[in-house]
């Protein structure tokens, strides 16, 4: 633009020094048409450039809405208590209902009130039942269906976020609006509801209605398509009442720009608007949310300047020749003036400082420049400062560490360095096994290294030694940071110290294991009195019928169960007590359960249904071993005469896999379901209490979970793959 301009004012300085009155009325009108074509070319790039920056702005927005929605899905507070709101939303002075409620208003105040965009956060049953608000009182939609949301959205929303259409709000706020809905899951991911942000559009019509570089004519201005009319969705400039209430019929011959763009046709061009006035407008159409937006200005303001030139040709003529240097000067200057200051402010910027507003005086297209070059400068600027604000922030809180493609330390943040008691001397340039516990297996690391390798972001829990031989947990995240060429340039790795987490897990298990002991020994007592009266009975009645062989034998079989009795009483006490670490290692799922199955005593009356495919788990064999085995005693013991027991395994979402056994033995009573894992609970007149138990722990120890149903009996556990 500059170049152009400035080769047009070189070559009319030379025509006009040069040349004769002839010449110089040539030169006239080759200069008013030139520059109308100019004035035309630059308004059509500056328009199609603002159109531009506003679609992306938007497009931004609602690109961050669409992110800050997913990551809520995923939030485990919203996970744990949406189900007790939905449970409860109907007896709002229930205590688990308020405690569900505090714990999600204190995760969405400040969302809400960072975010200018939401009005509110809306949660709704999976029959789109209103239960739940978190901003103003809108407590007239308990209970009822919300009817601000088509069914069809909502069944879309159960598979992709969605955003419904903008429509005018009259029942509830009487402004524009917008709801952004995705699906929610419980901890066990079941669909349960939805998670609703209620959009106002303040900020998109604040956006909008910004004239920066339009002049005092010029607007944008959106539009949707509802039925065979382009309806105005802002405010306008000269009607502000346009908002859902002027429309155009798309058959009309005026404001082809709206017309053409809630259709999907994008276009630039000199027409009229919906005022029937001649403008120069750039359209565009935004596919995410189904709007037209127009940028515009009205041609007599665009060729005002051509107008005035026009009028002016026959003076210029004459007085031409005398002043085409002062001109040519007072041109030079004002052009390379306003490029200094920008190359000044570029240079600040450049260091991190604050930059200084350049004047940009009067509307042309240097003007023009100028204001746009400074609103991005300073939004650069706050950017710049935001990203600085984040990183002193994450300096805090967390955890940074940075290693080449080979694994060494480039870098690492002085929370890593005071958790580790490291100098960051001592740790760049070497490797993260300089902590390294010997807690995890080598599988554990080969895994990881494996992971990152293939570009995937590898989450987990990495037991550390400090510098003193202390040992210290970190929740990790590592993230390949590639090139421009999709190739690993080095890692980048988020920790979070859980060590204080960890110790009162540990600190908990304990107290319940002591708690039980108490129950334990008293159970003990009972259940071993008895076995040990038949004992002594029985060696009593072996002394005197040492010559009856019949009742000899019998009461040396007695004699027998009741020591059987009292061994597995106290193997299962042994078996709940112990905590030993885990031993992690690859285990190909189907092979073990062929081989347990092999090993165990099957009767021939009851059939084993094995999994035909395959997967693999990072766990503890032993452990493994130990918990199906007590799952498959347990469905033996339940099958009375003859049966089947079906072992199957699948993969679930999030690198989860489940294992389900079934049975079809005596159902468990509905009464016993919820205490069916609970230590010292039993229905068997030989069993501790403690096999389902110690089943549970040994899940837990793998971070998976274990739940039953009856009727049919099925054992559901859900594992981390790990690989």
């Amino acid at each position: 633009m500059f170049s152009l301009r400035k080769s047009l004012t070189q070559r009319l300085v030379f025509l006009f020094i040069i040349t004769t009155v002839v010449p110089i009325i040539i030169a006239g009108i080759l200069t008013f048409s030139l520059a109308s074509e100019s004035l035309q070319n630059e308004n059509f790039s500056k328009l199609d450039v603002i159109a531009k920056l506003k679609v992306n702005t938007i497009e931004s927005i609602f690109g961050e809405i669409k992110s800050d929605t997913i990551i809520a899905q995923k939030y485990l507070n919203v996970r744990t208590n949406l189900p007790i709101i939905f449970q409860h939303y109907d007896d709002v002075l229930n205590p688990q209902y308020i405690d569900a409620k505090k714990k999600l208003d204190e995760q969405f105040f400040g969302y809400l009130n960072e975010k200018t965009l939401v009005d509110d956060i809306i949660l709704l049953d999976k029959n789109g039942i209103f239960v739940y608000h978190a901003g103003k009182n809108i407590s007239k939609w308990f209970g009822l269906e919300f009817s601000f949301i088509d069914s069809i959205i909502l069944e879309s929303a159960k598979n992709e976020q969605q955003f419904t259409t903008i429509f005018l709000n009259k029942s509830y706020k009487s402004e524009a609006s917008m709801f952004s809905i995705i699906s929610i899951y419980n901890v066990n991911d079941e669909f349960i509801g939805y998670f609703v942000l209620d959009l106002n559009m303040n900020e998109i019509f604040d956006l909008i209605q910004d004239t920066t570089g339009l002049g005092t004519t010029g607007e944008t201005l959106l539009g949707i398509k509802i039925d065979n009319y382009a309806v105005f969705i802002n405010p306008l400039k000269y009607d502000h009442n346009a908002s859902f209430t002027k429309k155009i019929a798309l058959d009309d011959e005026i404001a082809r720009p709206i017309r053409e763009a809630v259709q999907g046709i994008e276009g630039a061009d000199l027409t009229i608007d919906y005022r029937a006035t001649p403008i120069i407008a750039v359209w565009k159409y935004i596919p995410s949310l189904d709007w037209g937006i127009v940028a515009k200005i009205d041609q007599t303001e665009v060729f005002s300047p051509i107008n005035s030139l026009q009028q002016s040709n026959v003076l210029l003529a004459v007085v031409f020749t005398i002043i085409v240097g002062i001109v040519g000067f007072i041109v030079s200057k004002n052009i390379a003036k306003p490029i200094l200051k920008l190359k000044e402010n570029a240079e600040l910027i450049s260091l991190g400082n604050h930059p200084k507003p350049i004047p940009a005086k009067g509307h042309d297209e240097l003007a023009s420049f100028i204001k746009t070059f400074n609103q991005m400068s300073l939004e650069l600027f706050n950017s710049r400062k935001s990203l600085e604000d984040f990183r002193r922030a994450l300096d805090k809180s967390t955890t940074v560490t940075m290693t080449d493609n080979d694994g060494i330390i480039t870098f690492v943040n002085d929370k890593f360095c005071q958790l580790s008691k490291y100098s960051r001397d001592e740790l760049v340039g070497k490797n993260h096994r300089i902590m390294k516990s010997g807690y995890h297996s080598n599988e554990f690391y080969a895994n990881m290294w494996n992971t990152i390798k293939n570009k995937q972001i590898w989450y987990g829990l990495i037991k550390n030694k400090d510098k003193n031989g202390e040992y210290f947990w970190l929740d990790s995240v590592i993230v390949p940071i590639l090139n421009e060429d999709g190739h690993i340039e080095q890692f980048l790795s988020i920790r979070k110290d859980v060590t204080q987490q960890k110790i009162l897990e540990s600190e908990i298990i304990q107290k319940e294991r002591f708690s039980a002991i108490g129950e334990l020994s008293a159970r003990l007592a009972h259940d071993i009195r008895n076995p040990l009266a038949i004992i002594k009975t029985s060696h009593e009645n072996l002394l005197s019928l040492k010559d009856d062989s019949k009742s000899f034998e019998k009461a040396l079989k007695r004699t027998s169960r009741a020591i059987d009795r009292i061994s597995h009483q106290i193997d299962g006490v042994m078996d709940f007590l112990r905590d030993s670490e885990l031993h992690l290692e690859v285990i190909h799922l189907k092979e073990m359960f062929h081989q347990l199955v092999s090993e165990s005593n099957i009767p021939d009356r009851i059939k084993v249904n094995l999994p035909k495919n395959d997967m693999t788990i990072l766990a503890d064999r032993i452990k493994l071993n130990s918990l199906f085995s007590n799952l498959i005693m347990n469905a033996l013991q339940a099958i009375k005469d003859k049966g089947t027991i079906t072992i199957r395994i699948s993969s679930m979402s999030n690198d989860m896999i489940k294992i389900e056994m079934e049975d079809d033995g005596i159902p468990i009573p509905e009464n016993d379901v919820g205490k069916i894992f609970d230590p010292l609970f039993t229905t068997k007149q030989m069993g501790t209490g403690l096999g389902l138990a110690s089943c549970k722990n040994i899940v837990e120890q793998h971070h998976g979970t274990i739940s039953v149903k009856s009727n049919p009996v099925i054992f559901k556990i859900i594992f981390p793959s790990g690989i």
